[in-house]
């Protein structure tokens, strides 16, 4: 090879590995925070047992078998921020393009909480939002809940 031919593979082969280095792929996650992954595995267990049964679930019993996959079933149900069983519509289809909501907090934190609907994609409310939209409290199905709604 030439003197010529050396000294241009030289500069090209250095550019061609740097350019390399620089391409590398960098993984961007975007994880949403840890207090709302209880709410987020609520939602999906819901939707898929909502196909798999052929009905939205009727109570926490139906849902407690779709929820096993993401950990106790029983602690999954409970809000980190508030400590309080998530309200669960049951029973709530979704129906067409519209978005139901499917679980909120029953007390949230700092005057807001956590609400999920059919998209499966939570976000907070505001205490004052949460009254204006009149959602208000369904019976919750399990004694824990019901102490801490009653004031017991």
């Amino acid at each position: 090879m030439s003197r010529f031919g050396r000294t241009a593979l030289y500069p090209a082969l250095f550019l061609t590995v740097a350019g390399l280095a620089g391409c590398s792929p960098k993984v961007n996650s975007v994880q949403p925070p840890k207090e709302w992954f209880n709410i987020i595995y609520v939602a999906t267990a819901y939707s898929e047992a909502e196909t798999r049964l052929g009905h939205a679930p009727k109570n926490v019993e139906e849902l407690k078998p779709y929820l096993q996959k993401f950990g106790n079933p029983d602690e999954l149900l409970v809000s980190p921020n508030d400590g309080l069983p998530f309200v669960v519509n049951w029973g709530n289809a979704s129906k067409g393009s519209g978005y139901s909501i499917v679980a909120y907090e029953q007390k949230g934190k700092e005057g807001k909480r956590q609400i999920i609907d059919t998209r499966v994609m939570p976000w907070k409310m505001s205490d004052e939002e949460f009254t204006k939209r009149n959602l208000a409290t369904p019976a919750v199905d399990n004694k824990s809940s019901d102490k801490a709604e009653n004031g017991k």
